[in-house]
């Protein structure tokens, strides 16, 4: 009686196991199978492969979803395999462009600058490599390369001042591999204000030597790097800074004074060559040009390093 109680004991527990499947491991398996048969294509340049980071992060969010899933029957077990299946797809589609669907835009928008005017350039860039720079020569340039997207470039002389914005789409066309680039050049002789919005974008900014009348910046999810060397203030000039899970390096000199005030929350920040002059507040007197140059400063999860030179 004993032994048979034991055997069907056993037997109970055994029918109520879990089917015990890592479908992690299923995905990174069939993910790697369909790399190097892609791979394998590409000897004859059927595909490029690049990997666009804002398109992988809903990848990753499944991924982690794939490894919390319990499979407990036969049920479940095919449902987290569609689930796994459909993830290595999406994944697959994201890393891979096919060449031949692929479109090349490459757009170059050439504005003449009045010599009497002052510059407003409204940018609104997402998902770009960017450069930005001045040059002594009379007109605006945006240089634009993408494989999906042109762009929209608008111009206007309103009041004596020419107005200059670019935007582009906030999502890509669909699932794929996409790129953007932005090559913008300005005037340096001319006085200028920027407004900067960018979003999933990296940039590169020389600012230097240039006639700067204030900027805003929204920067989020993005990386930035400002040089602005000698800048030229005929007045107290305004730069408001928002920073939204982003890092920001800035490099300032010249003959110029500085007020720098800091409300941001959960940053690494720092800023080098200021004397602290209350709890938020930092300031920089530096030779005999008494033009100050306000900078606000709001940060949120990010990191801003502000150095004066």
């Amino acid at each position: 009686m004993y032994g048979k109680y034991n055997t069907n004991k056993e037997e109970s527990i055994s029918s109520k196991k879990e089917i015990k499947i890592n479908l992690v491991i299923i995905y990174i398996f069939l993910l790697s199978i369909a790399i190097i048969y892609f791979s394998y294509l590409d000897k004859d340049n059927y595909l490029k492969i690049r990997m666009p980071y804002t398109i992988l992060w809903p990848i990753l969010i499944m991924l982690i979803g794939i490894s919390i899933f319990r499979v407990k029957n036969k049920i479940s077990f095919f449902l987290g395999l569609f689930i796994t299946i459909l993830s290595v797809g999406l994944t697959i589609t994201s890393i891979f462009g096919y060449s031949s669907n692929i479109k090349q835009y490459r757009y170059n928008n050439t504005f003449p600058i009045n010599d009497n005017s002052v510059i407003d350039i409204d940018l609104n860039l997402v998902d770009t490599d960017t450069n930005i720079k001045s040059v002594n020569k009379n007109f605006f340039e945006a240089d634009f390369k993408s494989n999906y997207d042109s762009g929209n470039y608008s111009y206007s002389l309103e009041n004596n001042a020419d107005n200059i914005k670019l935007e582009q789409s906030l999502f890509p066309q669909g699932l794929g591999s996409y790129d953007k680039l932005a090559n913008i050049t300005f005037p340096s002789e001319i006085p200028i204000s920027f407004d900067f919005k960018l979003n999933l974008s990296s940039a590169n900014i020389d600012l230097s030597k240039i006639k700067f009348l204030g900027a805003t910046m929204d920067i989020k999810n993005s990386k930035v790097d400002i040089i602005a060397k000698d800048l030229d203030i005929e007045k107290d000039t305004t730069v408001d800074i928002k920073a939204f899970f982003s890092e920001i390096n800035i490099l300032i000199s010249g003959d110029m004074n500085i007020l720098l005030t800091d409300s941001s929350t959960l940053s690494q920040n720092k800023f080098i060559g200021f004397e602290k002059d209350n709890s938020n507040i930092y300031k920089l007197e530096s030779g005999a040009n008494k033009n100050q140059l306000i900078m606000n400063l709001k940060s949120n999860i990010s990191k801003i390093n502000i150095t004066y030179e």
